[in-house]
C-alpha cells in the first residue's frame, strides 16, 4: 500500500480501536471492582449497549448516507470521549447505564463509518487487501487496548476520573486525528448506498 491517506487512516483506526475496546475490558473491571456492581447489573449495562445498537444502527446508517463519513466518524469519537469521562464520575448503576447509552451512540456512528471509509480509501481493485489491513490495524488496537486499560486501572483505580480521563484521551486523540485527517487530505464524502 503506497497510499499515505490510507496509511494515516490505518493509524487512526488503530488508535480508535485501543479506545473502543475499553468498553469491553476496562469498563467491566471498573464496574465490578470499583463501583461494586453484581454480575447481573453489569450484564444489564451491556444489555443497554445491545438495545442502543439494535434501535439506532439503522438510523445511524441513514445519517451516514445523508451526511457522508466525516460527521459520524468525528461525532462517534467525540461521544466515546465524553462517555469515558462520564464513566469516571459514575459510582452506581444508573449513571453507568447512562454512560453506556452515550458510548453506544458513538459506537453505532463510528463503527459502520470506519468500515465504509476503508472502502472509500482503499484500492478499488484490491478491496480484500484494504479491509484486511483495516482489520489488522483494528485487531492490533483491540489487542493492545486492554493492556492500556489494565495499566490505567492498576495505577489509578482509586482515582477514577484520572483513569477514565486517560482512556478518554485515547479517543480524544482519535477525534483530533480524524478532524485533522479531513483537513489535511482530500477524502471523499462517500455516501453509503
Amino acid at each position: 500500500v503506497r497510499n499515505p491517506v490510507f496509511f494515516a487512516y490505518l493509524g487512526l483506526v488503530f488508535v480508535a480501536a485501543v479506545g473502543l475496546v475499553q468498553v469491553f475490558s476496562a469498563l467491566t473491571v471498573y464496574a465490578d471492582r470499583v463501583v461494586g456492581l453484581s454480575e447481573g447489573r453489569i450484564g444489564q449495562i451491556y444489555s443497554v449497549n445491545a438495545l442502543v445498537v439494535v434501535l439506532f444502527q439503522v438510523p445511524a446508517v441513514a445519517i451516514i448516507r445523508k451526511m457522508g463519513l466525516r460527521v459520524p466518524v468525528v461525532l462517534g469519537c467525540a461521544l466515546f470521549t465524553m462517555g469515558f469521562v462520564l464513566v469516571g464520575a459514575s459510582r452506581s448503576f444508573l449513571p453507568l447505564a447512562g454512560c453506556m447509552v452515550v458510548i453506544s451512540l458513538g459506537e453505532v456512528l463510528l463503527t459502520p463509518a470506519l468500515m465504509d471509509l476503508a472502502a472509500v480509501l482503499g484500492d478499488p481493485t484490491r478491496m480484500g487487501r484494504s479491509f484486511g489491513l483495516m482489520g489488522l490495524a483494528r485487531g492490533i488496537g483491540y489487542s493492545l487496548g486492554p493492556l492500556l486499560g489494565g495499566v490505567a486501572f492498576d495505577h489509578f483505580h482509586r482515582q477514577p476520573m484520572v483513569m477514565w480521563s486517560i482512556l478518554a484521551g485515547v479517543m480524544a486523540v482519535a477525534f483530533l486525528g480524524f478532524t485533522v485527517f479531513w483537513q489535511r487530505f482530500d477524502v471523499p464524502e462517500h455516501k453509503v448506498g
